[in-house]
């Protein structure tokens, strides 16, 4: 074997770069590939999406486990991404709803875990098992039953 200073430094040069590059690659990727993750991708249908945005917290019983992946509108429901810690286990009739997290107007997705088996990751959670803070055509339909029952005269 020669010595490194015997060879051609261009090419001691090139192949170096390329080890690097290939080292640094590996450890920004590999993280990322799902089978080294130690996150799990769900979804959950919404009837709206109150405000929630993608870097939104994700919480199980209270407690912050993972976050909003993205919010986007899927035929006549909003679908909501999120990511959750493997060791988080979530039955077949897990449910989710959106909360109001501060006055200011921060939501954030709580998740119920209930029910037997799991909840395969590419079925979403249906709408049926989901809730947001508030539903704008009860509050317009409140409002008018309100206004109707009031006695204009007395007032």
């Amino acid at each position: 074997m020669k010595p490194l200073r015997s060879r051609n430094p261009v090419a001691v040069g090139v192949i170096g770069t390329t080890v690097l590059v290939a080292l640094l690659a590996g450890v920004v990727l590999l993280p990322k590939l799902s089978v080294f993750s130690s996150n799990r991708s769900y979804s959950a249908d919404f009837a709206q999406a109150a405000g929630l945005a993608s870097g939104d917290d994700v919480r199980v019983a209270g407690i912050p486990e993972g976050t909003v992946t993205g919010v986007h509108l899927d035929h006549a429901v909003i679908r909501v991404d999120f990511d959750l810690p493997k060791s988080v286990h979530l039955g077949e009739a897990t449910s989710a709803s959106i909360e109001v997290a501060t006055l200011l107007g921060t939501k954030y997705v709580e998740i119920t875990p209930a029910g037997s088996g799991t909840l395969p990751s590419s079925t979403p959670i249906p709408i049926s098992r989901t809730q947001v803070p508030f539903d704008l055509a009860d509050v317009t339909n409140g409002l008018s039953a309100t206004v109707g029952g009031l006695d204009i005269p007395t007032l």
